[in-house]
C-alpha cells in the first residue's frame, strides 16, 4: 500500500490471512500504481508527481533480482528508497501492471497503453500495443499473462451526462482488440479495475465505475455481466482495486482507508476497513503479496526461447497441434530513453514465430 506522507526505509508488511500487504510509502509523492514480480524479485511502482517515473527496488533486499539491484544502490540513487528506472511523457492517469512470467511492464499514456522489457539492460525499446486516440482516455489497465490477456478500461472525455466508457480485452500485443462491456448504460467512467487472478478463480474482471458509483464484473468473454453493488459512500474516491479469495480491496480518498467488499456482494453496503489512515493521509495503491498468485510454471513462458531482436510479446490463444505457444517480434516505436516517438528502427522486421 502506498500514501502520500512519511518515507519507510525498506516494505512494510501487513498479515492479512496468508497473504502479505507491501506498505510503501514516499516523501511528497503521489503513486500512480503499484505491481510486482516475485520471479523477478522486484517491487515496481510510478510515481506521479513531482516528476512521471518507474521506480524498483527489490522485495526481498538479501534476494538478487534481473536487475542488479539491491537496497543499498536503490537508496543512494533516490530517496524514495527506489532506483529510477524510466522517466516517462506526462499522462493524465498513471497505471501499469506487470507480466510477471514474461517480465513486460505494461503503462498507460493518456489514450496509448505501451509495453518495454524489464530485462532489457538499457531499458531502451517501448512498443504501443493499445491506442484508443486523443479524444478517449485509459484509465486502468491489467494483464494476465498464464492467459497473456491485457484488459483496459477507458471512456470519452467530454464532462456531461453522454460520457461513454468500456471494458476492453486483447492479446498481450495488442491483438484481437474488443469490448466486453460497453459502450452503454453499464459503463461510463471505469476508473479502477482488477481481474481474479486466484487459482481456480472465475476469470471475471472487475470494475468501479466513478460517474455511477457502482461496482460490476463480467466474465473474460463478456459474458455473466454482474452488477454487484452501488454505494456513493463507498465508491466515491476510488482508486485502486485488488482481488483476492472472495474479497475485493481497494485505496479510497473519502475514507483514507483501504475497503473491503465481498466480491459476490454478500456484505452489502457495510464497510468492511482493512487499513485505516488518518484524514490527512491519502492512502494511494494496495497490492497483495502472494506466491499462489504468481506461481512459478517455466512451461508458461511463451518467449523464453524467442529470437526477437528486440521485443517478444506473447499471443493469447495461440498453439499449435503440438502445444507449442506463440509469440510476437515487434519493433521499438517509443525510446524510453529520451521518449521519442516514433523511433526509427529500419532493419526491424516485425514477425509471428512458433516458440519451438
Amino acid at each position: 500500500m502506498a500514501t502520500n506522507t512519511g518515507l519507510l526505509d525498506a516494505p512494510v508488511v501487513q498479515d492479512y490471512r496468508s497473504a502479505d500487504i507491501s506498505v510503501n510509502i514516499t516523501n511528497q509523492t503521489v503513486i500512480g500504481q503499484l505491481d510486482y514480480s516475485l520471479a523477478a524479485n522486484l517491487l515496481v511502482w510510478r510515481v506521479q508527481e513531482p516528476d512521471n517515473a518507474i521506480y524498483v527496488a527489490p522485495i526481498d533486499p538479501s534476494g538478487g533480482n534481473i536487475l542488479g539491484i539491491n537496497s543499498q544502490s536503490a537508496k543512494s540513487q533516490d530517496s524514495r528508497t527506489g532506483q529510477l528506472l524510466v522517466r516517462l511523457s506526462r499522462s493524465q492517469s498513471t497505471r501499469l501492471s506487470i507480466d510477471w512470467i514474461h517480465q513486460l511492464c505494461y503503462y498507460n499514456l493518456n489514450d496509448k497503453i505501451v509495453v518495454f522489457n524489464l530485462t532489457d539492460p538499457k531499458l531502451a525499446n517501448g512498443y504501443v500495443v493499445v491506442n484508443e486516440m486523443f479524444y478517449h482516455t485509459v484509465h486502468d489497465l491489467v494483464v494476465d499473462p498464464r492467459e497473456s490477456l491485457l484488459f483496459w478500461s477507458v471512456s470519452d472525455n467530454s464532462f456531461d451526462d453522454n460520457k461513454t466508457g468500456r471494458l476492453m480485452r486483447s492479446g498481450q500485443d495488442g491483438s484481437n482488440s474488443r469490448a466486453l462491456v460497453g459502450p452503454g448504460p453499464e459503463v461510463k467512467e471505469p476508473l479502477v479495475m482488477a481481474i481474479d487472478g486466484w487459482p481456480g478463480g472465475e476469470r471475471r474482471v472487475y470494475w468501479i465505475d466513478r460517474y455511477l458509483f457502482r461496482f460490476f464484473s463480467v466474465d473474460y468473454d463478456g459474458h455473466g455481466l454482474r452488477r454487484i453493488l452501488e454505494s456513493r459512500e463507498l465508491f466515491t474516491l476510488s482508486k485502486f482495486m485488488v482481488v483476492y479469495g472472495d474479497d475485493i480491496l481497494w485505496s479510497n480518498y473519502y475514507h483514507s482507508s483501504v475497503l473491503m467488499t465481498n466480491k459476490f456482494g454478500r456484505n452489502g453496503s457495510q464497510i468492511r476497513y482493512l487499513v485505516k489512515g488518518q484524514q490527512s493521509v491519502e492512502v494511494e495503491a494496495v497490492r497483495i503479496l502472494d506466491s499462489r498468485l504468481q506461481p512459478t510454471v517455466e512451461a508458461s513462458d511463451r518467449c523464453r526461447r524467442h529470437r526477437c531482436q528486440y521485443l517478444c510479446l506473447p499471443i493469447a490463444d495461440s498453439a499449435d497441434s503440438d502445444g507449442h505457444h506463440q509469440y510476437r517480434c515487434v519493433c521499438p516505436q517509443i525510446n524510453l530513453s529520451n521518449r521519442l516517438y516514433p523511433t526509427n528502427h529500419n532493419n526491424c522486421t516485425e514477425s509471428l514465430v512458433i516458440n519451438l
